[in-house]
């Protein structure tokens, strides 16, 4: 039986068995359940220099509606659906995966199942069983398109310990930025066509707070008959005063294959530190990376030490520096209004297996969140300038990229809709 029929069939029994005084009990907690939902309207457009290549461009509209059940005997239970419509795509454009394809590079709309779940919470522990978004930093919603990721298994979060958050997951399927239901994650994550088993991913992490600016992280990821992520992470902050405070983000990933070796790669990692300063509304750091002998393997979306626009800290044997401005202009009185410009150098290894053209991004980004009236919505510009190295054969990688979103969330008690 799959995970989705066993969780309805615990639904049924749940309602025909119970009581009439536990059903009244059970016909509160599902009215008394609390709806959100997010609308997007997102438009990225990709305007490559090469005049043979094709330009990427999608424009689409989409939902997140979910519904959870208030806690019954400390059990509550979750849906979620997702939609996304085409706003006029044309097929001889590259897709961005804002939305699915057919074989002629067709969008379609859609609506799908996006979330369905049977949770339990005790002595500060939740236990969840089904499909679910997941929040950890080598497996998340990877939120970078019109839909975020979701997986389908059991977690496993503890707060039981003061200032330690711990986790425990297993996970067999996985739907992406632009699927229509779910998938084997063995199968999304192989790059070989080899795989045969379904055995997906089982993590471990934690995050402690020894004190109130000091965090560390540790993770252990096992992509089952493929590879194993080790993951650390140490995030400092220090105030100098009222005015100034410095931090330092330190993050270290290990990625050795395992079992069959089904992606063919060499063991790898990624290094990284990452200095700032905050003061007077401004952010700024200065990153750098490095990163080992094959690319890193991101299928459920990891907290790479650089991920810009288009570029990411990935790469094999590449050498990362950037520089990151970010700026809230509350300061200046706009509330609501944010900045964020960057520019990072990817240096590339110019012999060997592994090497490449050297790439530079500069990013630039504004951000309006709107109150009173309109609270709820924001608005989102980014343009990026990218530049491959010509003399190395990077001039495909030429291109102007420019995305707008606009967003809107809310949420209301079922109760209070009914009122």
């Amino acid at each position: 039986m799959s995970l989705r029929k066993l969780l309805w069939a615990l639904l049924a029994v749940c309602i025909v068995w119970t009581p009439a005084r536990a059903a009244d009990s059970v016909s509160e907690a599902v009215m008394q359940g609390h709806f959100r939902g997010e609308l997007r309207l997102y438009s990225f457009d990709s305007d490559f220099d090469q005049e043979n290549k094709s330009n990427s461009k999608d424009t689409a509209l989409g939902g997140l509606f979910y519904y959870q059940t208030d806690p019954l005997k400390n059990i509550s239970v979750g849906v979620a659906a997702r939609t996304g419509f085409d706003l006029g795509n044309s097929k001889t454009d590259s897709t961005y995966m804002l939305l699915p394809t057919n074989d002629e590079n067709e969008r379609f709309s859609y609506g799908a199942l996006q979330e369905y779940w049977i949770k339990g919470e005790w002595a500060d522990t939740a236990i969840k069983i089904g499909a679910q978004q997941v929040n950890t930093p080598f497996l998340n919603g990877h939120d970078i398109r019109l839909m975020p990721k979701t997986y389908r298994g059991v977690s496993v979060e503890s707060k039981y310990f003061d200032n330690l958050l711990l986790h425990a997951m297993h996970f067999t399927d996985i739907m992406g930025w632009a699927d229509t239901d779910f998938q084997s994650l063995s199968h999304f994550t192989d790059r070989t066509g080899t795989v045969t088993e379904d055995r997906g991913v089982s993590l471990v992490g934690a995050v402690w707070k020894p004190l109130k600016n000091l965090q560390l992280e540790a993770y252990d990821y096992q992509f089952w008959d493929m590879y194993n992520d080790m993951y650390g992470r140490m995030k400092y902050d220090h105030p100098f005063n009222d005015t100034f405070t410095g931090y330092v983000d330190l993050r270290y990933l290990a990625q050795n294959t395992v079992g069959k070796n089904l992606l063919n790669k060499e063991d790898s990692y990624m290094l990284g530190a990452g200095v700032g300063i905050k003061a007077y509304g401004a952010d700024l750091q200065f990153v750098y990376a490095n990163i080992g002998d094959d690319d890193i393997e991101n299928p459920g979306g990891g907290r790479l030490m650089l991920l810009q626009q288009v570029a990411f800290s990935k790469r094999a044997e590449d050498n990362v520096y950037a520089g990151i401005l970010q700026y809230d202009f509350g300061y200046l009185g706009l509330t609501g209004l944010t900045g964020n410009t960057s520019y990072g150098y990817y240096d590339s290894t110019e012999s060997g297996p592994n090497a490449s053209f050297d790439i530079k991004e500069w990013d630039f980004m504004l951000r309006y969140k709107f109150s009173e009236a309109l609270k709820g919505w924001r608005a989102t510009a980014r343009y990026a300038i990218v530049d491959g190295d010509n003399s190395t054969g990077g001039a495909g990688y030429d291109r102007n990229d420019l995305r707008f979103q606009l967003t809107y969330k809310f949420a209301f008690d079922l109760n209070e809709l009914l009122d």
